[in-house]
Formats: structure tokens, C-alpha cells, sequence
């Protein structure tokens, strides 16, 4: 027997390698803080084979009670976060589309975040910590956390074995918790890698 399958259910089998996510798409206009519940019942129905949920949308819960996403794993779109109570992130690992979390008071760290496609807003929050982040597709703005005390290695230049942290274009950094070392270290690796440093 053959098994036809078309581009974009290739691309998504290979996108959830190793992790079986519900598309929660349909739900996208349901309040978010029901999502969690939601996803529970409807995994523990289907025998709890599903370790996520995923929505192939804009989100947005800047006016939402959502202080947490447990079982969010990806978001395809953009996640609009400014000003929100979120205190946890979760299981999320992927934004594709601009993240902005950027007012946020209880969120301390980003947690299984890996990558974000587009802009990454994390301005006069306080984050401490940036978890697994590991690329950002444009700009990452970090002005005015000054619970921020360490991004690890920073570059332009995507390297695994060198650098934590992979940003495409900008690096926002005035006014954190960085020490002056830390800043001139990312500064010195920014600069000599960075096509818009020369």
C-alpha cells in the first residue's frame, strides 16, 4: 500500500518529529485561558497521546487573565503578549511570526523558547532569564531589563559551538542588567561579525 502525502503535511510531520501536537487552530477565537483545559480533556478523551497543542494563528492576549501556557508548544503567526500577566510560557519552543512581550511584570524567564521568526520585543519587563532561546529571525530588543543579567554569547553569525544566542538583525541591549564586561564582550563579537558593524 502507498501512502500519498502532499507538501505541507510533509513539512508539518517533519516540523512535530518526535512530539505529537493537537492543531488547535479552530479554537483560536475561544479565550485563551480555556485552551489548557481544554487541551486536557480533549487528550485524556483521545487516551493522552498528544504532547502539546499548536495554533497556526495570530494570538493575542494583551487583555487576557492567561498567566500561564502549559501545553502550547507552537505558534505560527504572531504572539502579542505586551502588558499581559503571563508568568510561564510553558512548553512553548516556537514563535514564527513577532513576539512581544514587552510590559510584562511576572514573567522571569522564557523557559523552552528556542526561536522566534521575526521581531522579539522584550522591552521594561523583567525577565532574568532567557531559558533555551537560541535564534532570533530579526531584531531582539532587551532596553530596560534590569533583572537581566546574562545573555550568554550573542552574534550575528550563527554558530552553534560558539554562541548561545543567534540574532539575525538588531541587538538592543541600553539599560539592562549587564555588567560593562558583558556589554563589551557582545559589543566586540557584535561589531567584528555583524555586517552592519563596519
Amino acid at each position: 500500500m502507498k501512502i500519498i502525502i502532499n507538501e505541507s503535511q510533509l513539512r508539518l510531520i517533519i516540523e512535530n518529529k518526535g512530539e505529537n501536537l493537537l492543531d488547535f487552530t479552530p479554537f483560536v477565537d475561544v479565550d485563551p485561558i480555556k485552551w489548557d483545559d481544554m487541551f486536557e480533556f480533549m487528550n485524556q478523551k483521545k487516551g493522552g497521546i498528544y504532547d502539546g497543542y499548536y495554533i497556526d494563528d495570530n494570538i493575542d492576549i494583551r487583555d487576557s487573565s492567561v498567566k500561564e501556557f502549559k501545553h502550547l508548544v507552537r505558534v505560527k503567526g504572531h504572539l502579542k503578549a505586551r502588558g499581559s500577566v503571563i508568568e510561564s510560557l510553558g512548553k512553548l519552543k516556537k514563535v514564527t511570526g513577532e513576539f512581544d512581550l514587552s510590559d510584562t511584570k511576572n514573567l522571569k524567564s522564557l523557559g523552552n523558547l528556542r526561536y522566534v521568526g521575526f521581531d522579539f520585543a522584550l522591552i521594561n519587563s523583567n525577565i532574568e532569564d532567557l531559558g533555551y532561546l537560541n535564534q532570533v529571525g530579526r531584531s531582539l530588543d532587551l532596553r530596560y531589563t534590569p533583572n537581566l543579567k546574562s545573555l550568554g554569547d550573542v552574534s550575528p553569525e550563527f554558530s552553534k559551538e560558539k554562541f548561545k544566542i543567534y540574532v539575525t538583525d538588531f541587538l538592543m541591549i541600553h539599560r539592562t542588567g549587564l555588567s560593562d564586561e558583558q556589554i563589551d564582550k557582545i559589543k566586540h563579537n557584535w561589531l567584528s561579525k555583524s555586517p552592519y558593524g563596519n
